[in-house]
């Protein structure tokens, strides 16, 4: 308002709460200003208002029908006094009176007595509202216009820019900038499970029927004509198992079986599973391939690097046959 007050508009006329809207950042907007000039550039008459729709209108305005037409800045002060006790307690104007709106604008048009909203002490800042009772003052002359009011609520606010609308989005935006940090985090967890549940599933199934799986398609049993099956299993298995201790079984195995995965990925056959020291691959299967078994006769080379257990086995395993 003050700054529509120095623009050549001038004067709005019309100001009400119900058209002061609010976007959807938080932002109030005043609309509905310059339709007096509209009407009169046009030639129409405006809308003749309900006593309710002139509860915001002032004294004067109302005394006089062809000044209400135009309206004037301290009458727009007047309607922002209005619009404050409206805020203040969170309800309609003079809504704290028994009285119909005819016998309000009646009333106000008409003193004495002199009728005005009823705000108590507590419901307000003292500042603000001695602010809203200037705004509505019976003579016109005695109203601030817009630029003292805006300079009595910066010393309301101690100079400070902030209202209760930029705290509260202060909070929101801290609340989101840690709601994002936390969404990121959890989808990097989500990501990490995701693939550990894929590797999984791909260890368990071939790779074609985990696809399907995870598309949520019925996976239908298939006919192979011709397959190779190939098992292997470690030859004296049980009497290395007997002079070893658990753990030492658990690390011949997967250090062996860790060669034998990372040889099979060269060729085109499918490790079915692993029961103890039987490891079981097959040829031709899921993928149909013409020498399946040329595929499963493959030599696997046992180099372990800057690991020294897979030898100690061997050596235990070759002093053990030798007993």
């Amino acid at each position: 308002m003050k700054y529509l007050h120095s623009t050549p508009i001038r004067v709005h006329g019309y100001l009400t709460s119900r058209n002061c809207v609010i976007d959807a950042r938080w932002v109030l907007k005043v609309a509905d200003y310059g339709l007096p000039a509209f009407y009169e550039a046009q030639g129409l008459q405006p809308p003749v208002k309900t006593a309710r729709e002139l509860l915001w209108t002032s004294p004067e305005l109302l005394r006089h029908a062809s000044l209400r037409k135009k309206g004037t800045q301290p009458g727009d002060v007047y309607s922002f006094g209005i619009v404050l006790q409206e805020v203040v307690v969170r309800g309609e104007p003079f809504c704290m009176l028994a009285l119909t709106p005819e016998e309000i604008i009646e009333k106000v048009k008409r003193p004495p007595p002199l009728i005005r909203p009823s705000v108590s002490k507590g419901a307000a800042p003292p500042e603000a509202i001695n602010i809203m009772r200037q705004c509505w003052a019976e003579q016109a002359e005695m109203r601030p216009d817009f630029n003292t009011v805006h300079d009595q609520f910066k010393k309301l606010n101690h100079g400070r820019k902030v209202n209760i609308v930029d705290t509260m989005f202060q909070m929101l935006e801290k609340y989101s900038n840690n709601l994002e940090e936390l969404i990121r985090e959890r989808t990097e967890q989500l990501d990490i499970e995701k693939k550990k549940t894929e590797q999984l599933l791909n260890r368990m199934l071939p790779s074609s029927v985990a696809e399907k799986l995870k598309l949520g398609m019925p996976v239908d049993p298939e006919e192979f004509e011709e397959v190779t099956i190939y098992f292997s299993d470690i030859v004296g298995f049980t009497t290395i198992s007997a002079y070893s201790t658990p753990f030492q079984v658990v690390d011949l195995l997967n250090d062996l079986y860790t060669c034998f995965d990372a040889t099979i990925n060269a060729y085109n056959v499918y490790k079915v599973e692993t029961i103890g020291d039987a490891y079981m691959v097959v040829g031709g299967l899921p993928v149909r391939v013409p020498d399946h078994a040329e595929q499963c006769t493959i030599k696997i080379n046992v180099k372990p690097e800057n690991d020294r257990s897979l030898t100690q086995y061997k050596e235990e395993n070759r002093r053990l046959h030798h007993k």
